[in-house]
């Protein structure tokens, strides 16, 4: 930590001398930071750190910052991020658990990174950018592999779950968002012959990491990646039903006959599905029920819950109040639901900001997939990433978790960049 901090100290006393401001060529730093930051993003959380530093440190010696708002606020899905993040904010004016520390451990406070990242990407390193995301996610199955066959032992990963940087629900949503991403490239007219031969294998070296880790969330979002897919390239007919269908089938027949891992969670899953019938919330996916009838008692209390939530920094309480008052009759793991989070996005949002915080968040999505794009894939794209996203929000806090979180503003950027002015005509 002490070699970072002396690192980015000479880092800013070099910047801010006045001769190195005047020849500093921005783009091109940005540009290699951006790369840099894809191909880091799915392998160390201290790199991510590093690199979103020396951006926002970048940002800031540019300057030009009425230029940077003017180009934020003619991009609706941009204000309306501005505007959730401000509201949530907000919100710890009527939590009651409060003090100055929280204004700066808001989680989504983060998400304003999305605009700036706007601000200095260029819409021509799209791809690179991508690309170079794809290659940091080709390491870390190389990595994945290794730990799976018992080549050798890395971070926290097992051979039964061989997940080597992060917990195996975030490795999941990179996997799922990068399968259905080859697999969408492998049907595209974009891609010639030779490009979609090699894009091929990286497709089932992908989809199979996916199926031999322990990440039920990516497993799940994959199925509706591949739905929505074949509906984006087919449109919505009996023949791109029967396709998904058949891939899909196909896909998670062979992953259960061939991965223990896959098919104990399948296995698992039924198991804990019966509990659930018998009133027994002590599993996995009985937790994530017990935070829906949480969530539902809480907001059921009063109507100001409903509408504005109960403020960022009260969830945990208001919980705690229900669990000491209420659900008498089910069995449930009160201290997991005590000292974790809701394990749902959604939930996490209506508690903390109510309707109005869903709204604000969801019309910047709105927004996105309403809209016409310069490069003509990124349409594909912005569906199929929001589509593993949105699913993946039903499993757990993803805009909280670190590596699934800069995914999410990193792609989000590069949608929002690609989105072409009203006036203007699609190139």
């Amino acid at each position: 930590m002490e070699k970072f901090k002396n690192k980015l100290s000479l880092f800013v006393d070099v910047m801010l001398s006045s001769n190195t401001i005047k020849n500093i060529q921005y783009d091109d730093v940005y540009r290699i930071l951006l790369i840099l930051l894809a191909f880091v993003m799915p392998l160390s959380r201290a790199a991510i750190s590093f690199f979103v530093v020396f951006i926002i440190i970048t940002y800031i010696i540019e300057g030009k910052y009425s230029i940077k708002w003017k180009k934020i606020y003619n991009m609706k899905p941009l204000r309306f991020i501005i505007y959730f993040v401000v509201f949530m904010n907000v919100t710890l004016l009527w939590s009651k658990n409060i003090d100055y520390k929280t204004f700066l451990s808001i989680d989504y406070n983060y998400l304003l990174l999305i605009p700036v990242f706007f601000t200095i990407l260029k819409r021509e390193w799209t791809y690179t950018i991508l690309n170079s995301f794809l290659m940091g996610m080709f390491v870390s199955e190389v990595i994945s592999y290794g730990i799976y066959f018992g080549l050798w032992s890395f971070g926290h990963g097992s051979p039964s779950d061989p997940t080597p940087f992060m917990n195996h629900i975030a490795y999941s949503i990179f996997l799922a968002f990068t399968s259905v991403l080859l697999l969408s490239r492998l049907f595209s007219s974009y891609y010639n012959k030779i490009e979609k031969f090699l894009i091929f294998p990286f497709f089932i070296t992908v989809t199979i990491n996916l199926f031999i880790t322990g990440g039920r969330t990516g497993q799940i979002a994959f199925i509706f990646g591949v739905l929505v897919m074949f509906i984006i390239h087919y449109r919505l007919t009996i023949k791109s039903l029967l396709y998904s269908i058949l891939l899909l089938v196909s896909i998670y027949f062979v992953a259960y006959n061939t991965s223990q891992t896959f098919q104990k969670n399948v296995d698992k899953s039924f198991i804990e599905f019966e509990k659930i019938s018998h009133l027994d919330l002590r599993s996995s996916f009985g937790v994530r029920v017990s935070y829906i009838l949480i969530t539902k008692e809480i907001l059921e209390q009063d109507y100001k819950n409903i509408l504005f939530g109960v403020g960022y920094n009260d969830v945990h309480s208001e919980i705690k109040n229900i669990l000491d008052n209420k659900l008498k009759t089910f069995k449930l793991r009160k201290e997991f639901i005590l000292t974790h989070n809701t394990h749902n996005q959604y939930l996490q949002l209506i508690l903390q900001s109510g309707v109005v915080g869903l709204i604000l968040f969801f019309s910047s999505i709105f927004f996105i997939l309403k809209s016409q794009y310069y490069i003509k894939e990124m349409k594909d794209i912005s569906i199929l990433f929001l589509i593993v996203f949105l699913f993946s929000f039903v499993a757990d806090t993803i805009l909280e978790l670190q590596f699934s979180r800069t995914l999410f503003i990193l792609i989000m950027s590069l949608i929002i960049v690609n989105i072409k002015i009203p006036t203007q005509k699609i190139v």
